[in-house]
């Protein structure tokens, strides 16, 4: 069984976000102190209070599909509402997420309003706090906006102003939000959640994957397409079953580490010049490093971690070659390249599968791959293929769907 929560899920999650764009540096993580902070001084404790928490650590998620930080027409917050929503980890965290820019719609008796107040006045101070001056040279010029900003009509946000204002007298308030301090204290609060059964894992590792895809439209869909065909594969090749479920949610994963990664390196329609291909090889290790995180999923973040290498010793990142390298991590080695060899990308059409088993056997002959692995693979791949289409075709759907949800949201 997985002793994996929600929390310790998400927590990686915005530790992965704050690294996409220089103004997410630490917006998550720094959201998700305050919104604690203030929350502690409000009495709110327990289930309520670690909801919160949850919101706030990706509370931007929307930003992802709509590409954004900030666009008057496309409302993110929305698009990050619509995402969670078919989560069933995750969907308590719906309306919080809906509303964390716009209180105001809040009827100021609703069960959410003060909690969606303090969720928005803690993502108004985190926007403006820069992590380049020191937090005490800063905070009183961010209480005067906070307070210039009160609108006296708007009953839940001046409700969470006055929690904040009472929350930061103190200047541990605003110490409390070193990277170090609300990193061990975040952690702390939500691994205390429940562990979740494996379909919930899988439903929550799906929702990442879509996140992770969204980022960018030359891998929208992808991560799921390699999920699907490494779970397969996992079966064909003899693994037990919770070998093969974990394969899938190291589909979902594998390219976590993209985040971090600008999009003008990911979308460059040229060559990638020196600099540019060592960033774009540093995700695989960044995908290690922001998985093992994670308590029970070592064993996710290996896989996810060498799919880029190779049964030679010429992949990246870490060089491995042979035995080295696991049977599963050889599995999504080649879920992931047939994936990106068949699926259809805005610069290209997908290949036919014979023609991506013909390079994938050449690669398997010059050492680079998994040969019995890929010849798995040939026996069963219209089935395979079959099954790849209709996950991705189903991202894609929802994808869209949840972008419609935003426009329709930024035009009223």
């Amino acid at each position: 069984m997985p002793t994996i929560t929600t929390g310790d899920m998400l927590f990686s999650v915005g530790l992965a976000m704050d690294q996409m764009t220089p103004d997410l540096v630490r917006h998550h993580t720094t959201t998700a102190m305050l919104t604690d902070l203030m929350a502690e001084t409000a009495g709110i404790f327990g289930v309520r209070r670690r909801r919160l928490v949850k919101a706030a650590m990706i509370h931007d998620m929307g930003t992802l599909v709509g590409r954004e930080r900030v666009d008057s027409t496309f409302d993110h917050a929305a698009v990050g509402a619509a995402m969670v929503s078919t989560c069933a980890p995750l969907a308590d965290l719906s309306n919080l997420i809906r509303h964390h820019h716009a209180p105001h719609q809040i009827d100021p008796d609703a069960p959410d309003a003060f909690d969606i107040g303090l969720l928005s006045i803690a993502d108004f101070v985190a926007d403006r706090l820069r992590p380049d001056v020191p937090i005490l040279l800063q905070s009183r010029d961010v209480l005067d906006l906070l307070q210039t900003s009160a609108d006296p009509a708007d009953r839940v946000r001046c409700r969470a102003i006055d929690c904040c204002l009472e929350a930061s007298r103190s200047e541990a308030f605003w110490l409390s939000l070193d990277l170090r301090i609300a990193t061990r204290r975040l952690r702390e609060s939500l691994h205390s959640e429940p562990i979740l059964d494996r379909d919930g894992v899988l439903s929550l590792m799906h929702l990442i994957g879509l996140a992770i895809d969204s980022k960018s439209s030359f891998t929208a869909s992808h991560s799921a397409g390699v999920a699907v065909v490494a779970r397969a594969l996992g079966y064909l090749c003899g693994l037990p079953d919770n070998a093969c479920w974990r394969l899938e949610a190291a589909g979902y994963l594998h390219d976590i580490g993209k985040l971090g990664v600008s999009n003008d390196i990911l979308e460059k329609p040229g060559r990638l010049d020196d600099l540019e291909v060592k960033m774009i090889r540093g995700h695989s290790f960044m995908s290690w490093a922001i998985l093992s995180e994670v308590p029970d999923m070592s064993d996710i973040a290996l896989w996810a971690g060498l799919h880029h290498e190779r049964l030679d010793g010429k992949g990246y990142p870490f060089q491995r070659r042979g035995d080295d390298i696991p049977l599963e991590a050889r599995i999504l080695t080649i879920a992931d390249r047939f994936t990106a060899l068949v699926e259809t990308r805005p610069y290209r059409h997908g290949l036919e599968t014979t023609e991506a088993l013909s390079m994938l056997r050449t690669a398997a002959s010059d050492g680079e791959i998994d040969g019995d692995v890929a010849r798995e693979l040939g026996y069963y791949v219209e089935d395979i293929d079959r099954r790849r289409e209709l996950a991705q075709a189903e991202e894609r759907w929802f994808g869209r769907a949840a972008r419609e949800a935003g426009n329709r949201e930024g035009m009223h």
